[in-house]
């Protein structure tokens, strides 16, 4: 995917680069800050509400 964009980058026209180094940078900053700080954190905040779908099973609880 990275090489997809990198290429875009590379080519003359300067509308398509443009566009190319946009989509590189912003898969770039969902990767980099998003998936590895902001949605654990995230989690963390909620806490047991993360999880509010399921209802953890306990001791003499049946599913």
């Amino acid at each position: 995917m990275g090489g997809t964009f990198a290429a875009l980058a590379q080519l003359p026209s300067a509308p398509i680069a443009e566009v190319g180094i946009a989509v590189a940078l912003g898969v770039l900053l969902d990767t980099l800050l998003v998936r590895t700080v902001l949605v654990p954190a995230g989690l963390l905040i909620l806490g047991e509400r993360a999880w509010w779908p399921a209802r953890p099973s306990g001791p003499g609880q049946r599913r």
